[in-house]
């Protein structure tokens, strides 16, 4: 099943209803829901068209999984089950994304497990979607990806298994691609909408953010699934991507966050140029009985792990 919208979505209407979600945020009415009793997740993909898709995508449907297109291509004739939101900015995109589903939530009186956010060039080496939703029902992570060809051939350490934690399936890390991304229920509030102020100056800052946030949230539950493997074959962002300073732009977000956080912590959030696509962050965790969005920055040690309220083992 997709879900759609009767006309496309202007920047007004846009930042109308993302004012009104902060609202329902903060006054906790949304997660006030609960979550369907069967595992469900929504895939979010976002491209020019929906007729650009490949077959891979209708593998994304199915009884427990649905997904919502968001066209950011000039106006087309009208395609039943696409948002429209032309001329949008990544980061644009994702948060009407973002607001699309909460809205689904509230129709449907339920939340997902996961919401996934996906570019719509994406295609699956190893695994399949069924599969990759069976790790996030085994695993619980914060946020997780599979792994990416060939991003993470080069970080030796994605091949070890040393030291505590169950790392023949999935490996921590601090830095993911967002090209193909899960969200547990528990992280959604705190981690969006995403913070776009830098996203002018390069598209992927505020995603780099969102990630940096997580990782010092939930360091060992920001995973790559290691048994499944896609790769981004289209690369439609390298060209403009050239005109972008992204460490420049990376660091202003990096700036940002590590200035509310006292002196000690600020090692935590990690700067681009030292943390390359996979780079290692602890050990991989399952969720157990731990809450995400029970977080407080009290929890956090300087040694970047959380000190958790239950006996969670490093193998869960």
């Amino acid at each position: 099943m997709t879900i759609g919208a009767r006309r496309p979505v202007s920047a007004a209407r846009f930042k109308a209803a993302l004012r009104a979600e902060l609202v329902r945020t903060k006054l906790g009415r949304h997660r006030k829901r609960p979550l369907s009793k069967k595992f469900r997740v929504l895939y979010l993909v976002q491209g020019p068209r929906p007729a650009v898709l490949s077959k891979f995508y209708a593998s994304l449907i199915s009884p427990r999984s649905q997904l919502l297109f968001l066209a950011f291509a000039a106006p087309q004739p009208r395609q039943f089950g696409a948002l429209e939101f032309p001329k949008s900015l990544l980061g644009d995109g994702r948060n009407l994304l973002y607001l699309a589903a909460r809205a689904w939530e509230r129709l449907l009186g339920y939340r997902y497990h996961y919401l996934i956010w996906l570019d719509d060039d994406i295609r699956m080496l190893r695994g399949d979607a069924r599969s990759f939703e069976r790790f996030l029902m085994h695993w619980q992570p914060a946020l997780a990806t599979p792994s990416e060809y060939a991003a993470h051939a080069f970080i030796p350490e994605f091949f070890q298994c040393s030291g505590a934690g169950d790392c023949s399936e999935a490996f921590a890390t601090c830095h993911l691609d967002h090209n193909f991304i899960a969200f547990h229920a528990e992280v959604i509030e705190t981690l969006w909408p995403l913070d776009t102020r830098w996203d002018k100056e390069c598209w992927w800052t505020s995603q780099y953010r969102q990630t940096a946030e997580a990782s010092l949230r939930f360091r060992g539950h920001v995973l790559l699934a290691k048994r499944f493997t896609v790769v981004n074959y289209d690369h439609r962002y390298e060209d403009i991507g050239r005109q972008w300073n992204v460490t420049e732009a990376f660091g202003q977000a990096v700036d940002q966050m590590r200035a509310r956080l006292p002196a000690n912590l600020r090692h935590c959030i990690r700067r681009v140029e030292d943390t390359p696509h996979g780079f290692p962050w602890g050990n991989a965790l399952r969720k157990g009985s731990r809450q995400y969005d029970a977080w407080h920055l009290g929890m956090l040690q300087e040694s970047c792990d959380s000190r958790w309220d239950d006996s969670l083992s490093p193998d869960g």
